[in-house]
């Protein structure tokens, strides 16, 4: 499994470019760009994932559209989440909290397995550590017996106690991940909310 840190960089970087290109070059230069034929993502949000290790449309002809990825900016998300922070403070730097949207074929369940480990994260209610790695640790939410598959987060080595995440989540058959941190993990279920109603807004007709 990829390090989130460097999937996150690297769609930060281009996030920063598609800014720049004010949505031209080598954007779309529709409006929008098809998900799998059911979401129309407003082209300035759209960025491709093709060159992080996600699916393409050469991978099959279920996964058509999902190398797209999408960019929200931290300040979009906290105008519309309340005390979503837009920023984190790791070591010396201040890091900005958009969010990046990544589409997958297909869900991971999660397998108890004889997996004993479980401590509830601090701050996010009904959150629970699966594993004590310090990179891509399981997380899963509801009690210890009925958990279902949350994500995955790895731990900020500047920082004790300090984490991102890709928390994974379903909006009409389409599964995608998303990028929180610590920061605001205890405000996912909306953003979760959050995104839903944004994929609502986006649905092709």
């Amino acid at each position: 499994m990829f390090k989130h840190t460097s999937i996150i960089l690297l769609l930060s970087a281009v996030f920063v470019g598609c800014a720049d290109d004010q949505g031209t070059g080598s954007k779309s230069s529709e409006s929008a760009v098809s998900v799998s034929g059911r979401l129309c993502v407003p082209v300035e949000y759209v960025i491709r994932a093709d060159d992080a290790g996600f699916p393409t449309e050469s991978d099959g002809p279920n996964l058509s559209g999902l190398s797209v990825g999408i960019a929200i900016s931290a300040s979009e998300v906290s105008e519309s989440v309340n005390q979503y922070a837009a920023e984190m403070r790791v070591g010396d730097k201040n890091i900005p909290q958009d969010l990046f949207v990544m589409f997958k074929p297909k869900s991971i369940i999660w397998k108890e397995g004889g997996n004993d480990y479980a401590h509830p994260i601090a701050g996010a209610d009904g959150l629970v550590r699966r594993d004590s790695s310090s990179l891509a640790w399981t997380v899963t939410s509801g009690d210890v017996l009925s958990a279902g598959y949350w994500g995955s987060c790895t731990d900020y080595f500047e920082e004790a106690g300090k984490f991102e995440c890709l928390r994974q989540h379903q909006f009409e058959g389409l599964v995608f991940e998303y990028t929180i941190e610590s920061e605001n993990i205890k405000l996912y279920s909306q953003v979760d909310q959050f995104l839903v109603e944004k994929f609502s807004a986006w649905k092709c007709p």
